[in-house]
């Protein structure tokens, strides 16, 4: 018997260690007026062996255009070039549109070149290097307007310090004569002990010499507690243009993040906008109050209320948000006992009736033989932001019409076991 767990373990573990390929996504949109569906979707397909991407944005109801990319991958998995087609829906022939190439030149530059079609054929357009020259690192770019010979537009630059941190970044352009650089814009960073940011100066070229624009200070205590204060140069002489203040409140779990502008002619600061957050034990915001001051009364008013509930494994489970004018917004999330969300539904609130109202509902399934992080999605195709632990199968969603749910969208995901 204790020969025949082992075995059991065994084969369950490499069924959980085994991953799975997101191949396609298809999505069925129905207009419940007169029941007309839109099918579209996207899928990818990748050759480990060719190091070979494809990916389609396409639909099956012929009143949208589709788009097609393709990728090619070195052994390292860089990308090394890309290809992008497009197809009208009357049309069964894609069409070549762009073409970029990446690779490192025998300088070691970082190089890559588009192509436009022309007459069926690529033809160079534009091209943007990147090395580092002693302690610069340089991005330049170039466009060619006869297939051959390449023209300078703009370049910048940027210096860091022994921490990594950028202390200049230079902005240029090049002249009409294409013989020299044109400063356009410099900016100047200061560090305490190289790491925290204390002062930031942006200035332009005025033709011979730098000239003072802006600059911004941070006095910093810690992340919740800062202020940062913007300054603008005029008549060689800094001016208080605006002003960011954030404090914490332990006592209160509460953080105010504040922003006033200067008032010139009074010489004082002038509050514009104030954000009030309480956070519980688990650091999680529970409220957050947004004022504005009125522009006629002067005085700071409550804009937005906004309030968010949790359970006991720190997902949202709901929040509201509450605005000035009595209107309202509320979402409630259910989940299932492996932390995937199981549905959302949408509300809005009625200041009239004084209730919420169904307006939304959203219903998610999934594979649970499978974990997210063990799907391979080379094209990242997959842009649902829900929170979930195993990869999605489908997911329904529901507008109210009366007193019932009518489904409006449906999406579906399909995959492929990846074989070792």
């Amino acid at each position: 018997m204790k020969h025949f767990t082992i075995i059991l373990c065994l084969v369950f573990t490499n069924i959980k260690a085994q991953k799975i390929r997101l191949d396609s996504i298809y999505t069925k949109q129905i207009n419940i007026e007169n029941k007309k569906v839109i099918s579209y979707g996207i899928k990818q397909k990748y050759s480990p062996k060719k190091h070979r991407l494809e990916i389609i944005k396409f639909n099956n109801s012929g009143s949208f255009d589709s788009e097609k990319k393709i990728q090619y991958f070195d052994k390292n998995n860089t990308i090394i070039e890309q290809e992008e087609y497009y197809r009208y829906s009357n049309e069964k022939k894609w069409r070549k549109v762009y073409k970029t190439e990446y690779f490192l030149d025998k300088n070691n530059k970082e190089i890559s070149i588009n192509y436009i079609e022309e007459k069926n054929k690529w033809k160079k357009s534009k091209k943007i290097e990147r090395f580092k020259d002693f302690e610069r690192y340089y991005s330049i770019n170039y466009v060619c307007f006869d297939d051959e010979n390449w023209k300078k537009t703009d370049q910048e630059y940027y210096i860091e310090n022994d921490k990594g941190k950028i202390i200049q970044y230079v902005s240029t352009s090049v002249d009409s004569l294409d013989t020299e650089y044109r400063q356009m814009i410099k900016k100047e960073s200061f560090y305490e002990n190289d790491t925290i940011l204390k002062k930031e100066i942006l200035m332009a070229f005025d033709g011979y010499k730098w000239v003072n624009n802006q600059k911004t200070e941070y006095y910093v205590k810690n992340k919740n507690d800062y202020s940062i204060i913007l300054y603008l140069f005029a008549n060689n002489e800094w001016i208080n243009h605006s002003k960011t203040i954030q404090t914490e409140n332990q006592k209160e779990n509460k953080t105010s993040l504040l922003y006033q502008i200067w008032n010139k002619k009074e010489e004082k600061w002038e509050d514009v906008s104030l954000s009030e957050q309480k956070i519980d034990h688990n650091n999680h915001s529970t409220t957050i109050k947004l004022y504005k001051v009125n522009e006629k009364s002067k005085k700071m008013e409550l804009n937005e209320t906004q309030v968010y509930f949790y359970d006991q494994k720190g997902h949202t489970i709901e929040s509201q948000f509450i605005y000035n004018d009595g209107r309202g917004l509320r979402y409630v999330y259910t989940f299932d006992d492996l932390g995937n969300t199981q549905k959302e539904t949408q509300y809005t609130y009625d200041p009239n009736a004084q209730t919420w109202e169904e307006i939304n509902l959203y219903k998610y399934t999934y594979n649970t033989n499978f974990l997210r992080k063990d799907v391979e999605d080379k094209g990242n195709i997959e842009t649902e932001s829900i929170i979930c632990e195993n990869p999605l199968l489908n997911i329904r969603h529901y507008t109210k019409t009366g007193e019932s749910y009518a489904l409006i969208r449906e999406t579906n995901y399909f995959y492929t076991e990846i074989k070792k």
